[in-house]
Order: structure tokens, then sequence, then C-alpha cells
């Protein structure tokens, strides 16, 4: 069974800070960055596991959803964690979206499967 999605706060910062360390490499985003996002409006930050070992972001911005990023760490990779996070933010975009959106780099074969 699939550990439960829930919503970020600042509270979860350094883990969110120490998972992406892991999962990005040099792509992490900068406290500071990670800091905009939980100020964002409309913004979506949502998480899996304790600890921490997926999340992922997203902007509701107008009509759209735009996600961001999805990262599971690489031990838990393959179990459902993407997915699940991916379907709660789409049901956190649900009645204020209407299309969503992923820009992906054509070299990231994982995200492409996704």
């Amino acid at each position: 069974m699939l550990d439960p999605v829930y919503e970020l706060t600042r509270a979860h910062r350094s883990e969110l800070i120490d998972l992406q360390a892991r999962t990005l490499g040099a792509e992490a985003w900068t406290p500071g960055m990670v800091d905009e996002e939980f100020a964002r409006p409309g913004g979506v930050l949502l998480g899996t596991g304790s600890p921490l070992r997926g999340f992922a972001c997203a902007w509701v911005v107008l009509d759209e959803l735009h996600l961001l990023l999805i990262a599971v760490d690489a031990e838990w990779r393959r179990r459902g964690l993407a997915q699940a996070l991916h379907t709660a933010l789409l049901g956190c975009a649900a009645g204020r979206a209407s299309a969503g959106w992923l820009e992906v780099r054509a070299d990231n074969q994982a995200a492409r499967c996704f």
C-alpha cells in the first residue's frame, strides 16, 4: 500500500531540500527557490512518505495546471509514487484548471515514459 499524498508545508522544507539534492543533483532548486514555491499564489506542493520519498510541484495559472516537477527518491521508484502524486495534483486542480501542461527535456527518458 502506498503512503498517502499530503500538502507540503514549510515544516517539510529541510526534507524537500534534501530530497531534491538526492534526486535532482545539480538541477536541485536552491533553498530560496524552495521558499518561493511555498509562498507562490496558485502553487501546489505535494509529498508522499515519511520521511519524504517523493514530491510534486505545480502551478495553477488562470485555468491551466503547469506541472513543474515530480521527483521520487531512487530507492522508491517504480512503486507508483509518481503516479499517486500526479493523480493528487489533478485532484487539487479539479474545478480550477481545464488543461494541464508538462514540458520535459528530450533526453529525459524517465519523464517521457511517465
